[in-house]
């Protein structure tokens, strides 16, 4: 099996963006290469664990990408989300990346190399290569379309209620819509609950869209 691609600066953030937010879930991910695309997925942990899944168009990433391997040119591993991200974060400054699956002492690994302030940069990041049809195991459940979906505001505010949630200790939240008749537009009020106060804090969004 043989992987080779090459990106820019900016596309590299972009995937260590996504390698940051699924180190949130877990301390490694799998990470699915085809032709076509880049899929992460966490790993299996337990019935109750949160999961999260992402698909990227390798075309939007990458300028240089060949792969091919006898599992009709896709392969599957898991890998180690904070060696990848210090290899991504220290590769920030330079204009361009080349990344490739080779074996090291005889151990797969994903090798980053970049030029950057002068200096050469190699990371080799240790994966567990799996067979990449058990890609079927790790995939996002089937969802029927909601038949509510809302379109909230481009801005901070929910960022800002997650935060305050977080640090006030709440353990608990509601969530309510409101509509006004058949206009598109109506609001999010959202009550958290915590032990440290005796009401629950709340927070009302405005011009929420109906889809």
């Amino acid at each position: 099996m043989k992987f080779r691609a090459g990106l820019a600066a900016k596309d590299l953030g972009n995937l260590n963006g996504v390698a940051q937010c699924f180190e949130r879930f877990g301390p490694s991910c799998l990470i699915y290469l085809s032709e076509r695309s880049i899929r992460f997925a966490s790993p299996k942990l337990g019935s109750d664990e949160v999961r999260a899944f992402s698909e990227i168009q390798q075309e939007k990433v990458f300028s240089e990408y060949r792969i091919a391997s006898l599992a009709n040119n896709s392969i599957l591993f898991e890998i180690g989300l904070s060696n990848l991200i210090k290899a991504f974060s220290s590769a920030k400054t330079a204009h361009f990346v080349r990344m490739k699956l080779a074996k090291r002492a005889g151990q797969p690994c994903i090798c980053l190399e970049a030029r950057a302030l002068d200096m050469e940069l190699l990371h080799e990041v240790p994966i567990r290569v799996m067979r990449a049809a058990d890609i079927q195991y790790y995939m996002p459940p089937d969802v029927a379309m909601p038949r509510v979906q809302l379109e909230l505001p481009y801005n901070r505010s929910m960022r800002t209620v997650l935060e305050v949630g977080r640090k006030s200790g709440s353990h608990n939240a509601c969530v309510r819509i409101a509509g006004n008749g058949w206009r598109p537009y109506g609001g999010l009020d959202i009550a958290l609950w915590s032990a440290y106060f005796e009401e629950p804090l709340r927070f009302v969004c405005p011009m929420v869209r109906f889809l």
